[in-house]
């Protein structure tokens, strides 16, 4: 198989294994989504139950995926394969951004049908802002995890993962914090924003993809 049906092939794998996390995560959202206040208000407010919901959804999946893998050893059954371990690293990432883009639209859509049955009083659409910052939000979360669990495998990354999570969620926070106080409104109409945004995130998750396969290269499996 050439790269790209590999790196297919490794992600329908994550697919099938995970169909009833899945499920569970459909479940997830629609609760997150019923029982926080929708009314959050802040141009910058990371407190929106959408990007909450969408942000959990994702990086849950991500973290189900790789304790799979490693409580059952699928990468070292992989890794006995013509299959290159810089392959394995890029159907991670291809999986969770897979999964990102799903857990936005799932939380859209179960946020749309609170409002059109009337089910909530305070039931909103998810907004583009928010839709944004949950994309940008889980990317980074992902970017800092992977490479961890890439160096150590997922029983010796446990220890980490409170640690990374709670650094990286901090530094997300701090960002909104910062833009509130200087008065940089978080909208999909600041051209020079997205921009900035784009470039950010191409840089951060080259890097993070770089040191991962790097990691998972020198890893004895």
């Amino acid at each position: 198989m050439n790269r790209l049906s590999t790196i297919t092939f490794l992600v329908q794998k994550d697919i099938r294994l995970q169909r009833r996390t899945a499920l569970f995560l459909m479940f997830f959202v629609l609760m997150i989504l019923s029982s926080l206040s929708m009314n959050t208000g802040g141009s910058n407010a990371f407190a929106s139950p959408y990007i909450t919901a969408s942000v959990g959804a994702a990086i849950f999946w991500t973290l189900s995926v790789c304790s799979y893998e490693g409580f059952y050893k699928i990468e070292k059954l992989f890794a006995s394969l013509p299959i290159r371990r810089a392959e394995m690293v890029y159907a991670r990432y291809a999986s969770s951004m897979l999964a990102i883009i799903n857990a936005i639209a799932l939380s859209a859509i179960f946020g749309a049908l609170l409002k059109v049955l009337a089910i909530r009083a305070d039931a909103q659409t998810m907004s583009l802002v928010d839709a944004t910052a949950a994309f940008f939000a889980s990317s980074f979360l992902v970017f800092g995890y992977l490479p961890v669990y890439f160096k150590l495998g997922y029983l010796r990354s446990r220890l980490f993962n409170i640690v990374v999570f709670a650094l990286l969620g901090a530094v997300i926070f701090l960002i909104s914090l910062l833009l509130d106080a200087l008065g940089i409104s978080f909208a999909i109409s600041n051209v020079a924003a997205i921009i900035i945004g784009i470039l950010l995130y191409i840089l951060l998750g080259f890097i993070s993809i770089r040191v991962a396969v790097r990691f998972f290269k020198g890893r004895a499996l």
